[in-house]
């Protein structure tokens, strides 16, 4: 008895630590990586991510221009970045803001004001020079103030011009934030590298565990809370 008993042992040992040891190499093959995606996957679907680009030319392939992202608006539109020169060369985006406030949604752009400290910093990160970003920053105002003109004197207030000095690295917009269907777009600067390789996601609003678009949206709004707004 004693001898079946030590053989019963010993072989649940030897089982045992073949088993630990076929897991241990399974796991360096990487078999089992596929659930791992899996529990990725499943936090990026919680967070509201609906879309990741590496290259700002890959969004524009799988979602269309800014001014198809601003064309989703149903009552509001808010954005927070830099000077959003990018933007405003197009004709298309223009044309999307003019149609868009005549429907009635209201706009909120929120850039770098020229007068910032953090000029310096963003001269740097951006690779440009002070005076170089000085004269985007007005052109882009310049634009913003030629378009609020252009509209019907009882929709120029619908478009809104504010300048921050706050420290960011990213753009972000976010439509209806109020709405059931509002989307975060959060573009990511690299430091120093042209601006196609901005780097970015979007989100939406979800109702289960969901602190991710909320804490973004609290936090760039916060921006817009404090910016100073341009009227003339």
């Amino acid at each position: 008895m004693n001898g079946v008993d030590i053989k019963t042992i010993i072989l649940g040992v030897i089982s045992s630590a073949l088993f630990a040891g076929i897991m241990y190499v399974l796991n360096k093959l990487r078999i089992f990586e596929p659930f791992a995606y899996r529990k990725a996957k499943r936090r990026i679907k919680s967070a509201g991510i609906v879309t990741f680009y590496a290259q700002r030319s890959t969004f524009t392939k799988d979602a269309g221009t800014i001014g198809c992202y601003v064309s989703k608006a149903k009552k509001e539109i808010n954005y927070i970045g830099f000077w959003l020169s990018n933007g405003l060369q197009h004709q298309d985006l223009i044309e999307t803001i003019v149609k868009q406030v005549n429907n009635g949604v209201i706009f909120n752009f929120c850039i770098i004001s020229p007068e910032s400290p953090l000029i310096e910093y963003y001269a740097d990160f951006l690779g440009e020079t002070k005076e170089d970003i000085i004269a985007q920053i007005h052109l882009s105002l310049n634009t913003l103030r030629s378009l609020r003109d252009s509209l019907q004197k009882d929709r120029q207030k619908q478009l809104k011009i504010l300048v921050h000095d706050k420290l960011i690295t990213t753009t972000f917009w976010i439509i209806d934030s109020n709405e059931k269907k509002s989307m975060i777009q959060l573009d990511h600067k690299v430091y120093r590298l042209p601006r196609h390789y901005t780097y970015g996601f979007q989100i939406k609003k979800t109702y289960f565990n969901n602190g991710f678009y909320e804490n973004l949206k609290k936090s760039y709004m916060s921006i817009i809370d404090t910016a100073k707004e341009i009227v003339t």
